[in-house]
């Protein structure tokens, strides 16, 4: 998760240097390296918050599969689950299980 909010706060401020060379001008500004610095700060703020968000949210819905899976072992229905997921599980437990014989 690391590298995801400091590659986010890197390519902002690098779109930051293309704003401001293109739009302000680099010889309008003293030092680019001040607003640059900001920018940095708060797209890693935001970049934080969006990744702990995306990540709660993806083990929300690991945790809700592997419930339901667990719920339909006992049942013996998947009956709800689209067929070409259904389809792709059983392939990856044919080779599971193909492996564990050997």
């Amino acid at each position: 998760m690391f590298i995801a909010k400091i590659s986010i706060s890197f390519f902002t401020v690098i779109a930051t240097f293309i704003i401001i060379e293109h739009q302000v001008g680099l010889n309008s500004l003293s030092n680019p390296l001040l607003p640059a610095f900001v920018i940095l700060v708060i797209s890693y703020i935001v970049a934080s918050i969006f990744v702990s968000v995306f990540d709660a949210a993806s083990n929300t819905m690991l945790q809700c599969y592997l419930i339901d899976a667990e719920m339909d072992a006992r049942v013996r229905q998947d009956n709800h689950i689209p067929a070409q997921l259904r389809s792709f599980l059983r392939s990856v437990t044919i080779v599971k299980d193909k492996k564990k014989q050997k």
